[in-house]
């Protein structure tokens, strides 16, 4: 008895050990969702009762059942897409002798919707909402019948991998509004994103202009026509009209981002052949040059006005980072919180750690914006590289540096390559998945750092996103004012943000191209503060 009580003793625990195991996961490694885990919501009644009623009943009256007392009340059940919703009803009958009886529950009636491109719902009373809207909703047999409305409305924003039309590296990408984008990359690769789906556009463009030796790191388009542009080596392209055309410019260096602010008016940026920054404004159809006294090579350019624009780079060895401001008038370089007031009266700002090389600014508005970048410091074969974010104080016109989550090992270590928020606490930064540099450690994990959630003034790992073939470094991202966006990496990833998960994704379609609807909200095609929401990175 007493070796049957002991094994069943260690038998608990080897259960109770292998739970606790399963659980258990490395800080350093996020959790990524993947779309196997995904499966599609459905609903198995306990029986496979056809359509009809008990022999020799007649139904008297029939009301809505399972309702909340809300939803009773106001006639109507809040639904957001992605989830769904089995109806049924109760039915009062009568059979020959005049006996009353209740069916409960019951959902073996005919089934109908009077807007079917709010939802469907199919012969067993499962309701499955497409996109936002109202409808009606019947339930009916033999001549009675029951009716509630349904609400639908957006559900959380998912971030989650969708087909691909190539498997170069994408390095940046625009949504125009809702069903129209771009994302551009190695190669010469562009790639239109339209009615639901991606279509690799590459080979039309290089054939005709010779492109196919360029990497395309900066896109851009305009809400209000169309027009696009995109950029990389010595060319900038011009969309219009359905087809693409180079747009001529006399400047000699490399174009690395590009920032409309409307159809006929723009900025660029980059690097001369004689390794100075680069400023080209677009306007009255050509290109000028206005780089001013910029001397050091640029990497990204946002937009806000006319009278305001904000180009990035990389500074010179413990220099202040490269960034600069044109009030309309002339370039002012940005002041940090580094700065002093009597370092700057004496024109000696305190040096800096090594150089500092910002990828991507982003202004959402003339108060609001964000730089980041890598810095290589002093030291840095020991060291390693340093990520780092910036944050606009308007109210003080500084630049201030923001903090990494310390719960993530080594987290500061993560070059950050691009930045795309939504509003002033709530954005993303791209980055790449890096080893850490260990003095002592041989066999180090990766720093999870290709998808980082910000608030503004902080950043931390996010793991929210489902996708199943993750490079190590995620390049461009761009976002919407409504919250749908794309973000784009190594070996043609791309992730969109969207609630509605019938969308193509990369899971559902057999990794293949998909003409689907596109359910998300409609845009209004209008940019807030006349800003321009390129997304620019190199």
């Amino acid at each position: 008895m007493k070796s049957k009580v002991f094994g069943r003793y260690i038998l608990g625990l080897i259960v109770v050990s292998s739970t606790f195991s399963c659980f258990k996961s490395s800080p350093s490694t996020p959790y990524i969702p993947s779309r196997n885990d995904y499966v599609p919501p459905t609903y198995t009644p306990s029986d496979t009762q056809s359509v009809g009623l008990p022999a020799g009943t007649t139904p008297i009256s029939m009301i809505m059942a399972g309702l909340s007392a809300d939803e009773a009340n106001n006639g109507q059940v809040l639904i957001s897409v992605g989830k769904i919703k089995q109806f049924s009803v109760d039915i009062l009958l009568e059979d020959q002798q005049k006996k009353k009886q209740s069916l409960r529950g019951y959902y073996a009636v005919n089934w109908t919707i009077s807007n079917p491109d709010i939802g469907t719902i199919n012969n067993k009373g499962v309701f499955t909402p497409l996109k936002e809207g109202r409808a009606k909703i019947t339930g009916s047999i033999n001549g009675v019948a029951a009716q509630i409305e349904v609400n639908v409305t957006s559900a959380l924003n998912i971030w989650s991998q969708v087909i691909s039309p190539t498997s170069k590296d994408l390095y940046a990408t625009k949504l125009v509004n809702d069903n129209e984008g771009w994302a551009v990359g190695q190669g010469g690769t562009i790639l239109h994103y339209i009615n639901g789906g991606w279509i690799d556009e590459s080979s039309s463009v290089s054939s005709s202009l010779s492109t196919s030796s360029i990497d395309f790191t900066g896109i851009d388009a305009t809400a209000e026509s169309g027009d696009a542009w995109a950029v990389g080596g010595n060319v900038i392209l011009h969309y219009s009209g359905g087809k693409w055309d180079k747009s001529n410019f006399t400047a000699d260096g490399t174009i690395r981002a590009i920032d409309m602010l409307s159809q006929t008016e723009g900025w660029a940026v980059g690097i001369t052949s004689n390794n100075k920054g680069m400023v080209l404004k677009y306007s009255n159809g050509s290109w000028q040059d206005v780089s001013g006294d910029i001397k050091e090579e640029l990497n990204t350019v946002s937009v806000v006005g006319q009278n305001q624009v904000w180009v990035g780079g990389k500074s010179r060895l413990l220099g202040a980072p490269a960034m600069y401001n044109f009030n309309g008038d002339k370039w002012t370089k940005a002041r940090f919180n580094k700065d002093t007031i009597i370092s700057n009266l004496l024109s000696k700002v305190t040096p800096w750690d090594g150089t500092y090389d910002i990828k991507s600014i982003k202004m959402i508005n003339s108060s609001q914006g964000w730089a980041v970048g890598e810095s290589s410091p002093i030291g840095e074969t020991i060291r390693g590289k340093r990520g780092f974010m910036f944050y606009y104080d308007s109210i003080k016109e500084i630049w201030i540096k923001g903090t990494v989550d310390k719960s993530t090992p080594d987290l500061e270590q993560v070059p950050l390559k691009n930045v795309g928020m939504l509003s002033g606490g709530k954005g993303w930064v791209l980055g790449s998945n890096t080893p850490p540099k260990k003095l002592f450690q041989k066999e180090v994990s990766d720093i999870p750092g290709n998808f980082l959630e910000c608030d503004g003034k902080s950043i931390k790992i996010d793991t929210k996103y489902q996708a199943n073939t993750v490079g190590k470094a995620f390049h461009g991202i761009d976002i919407l004012p409504n919250g749908n966006g794309i973000v784009v990496g190594e070996s043609g990833f791309i992730m969109q943000h969207q609630y509605d998960v019938s969308r193509p994704n990369y899971y559902s379609s057999g990794n293949t191209s998909n003409s689907s609807s596109n359910y998300a909200t409609p845009s209004n095609n209008t940019q807030n503060n006349g800003q321009s929401n390129g997304s620019n990175n190199y």
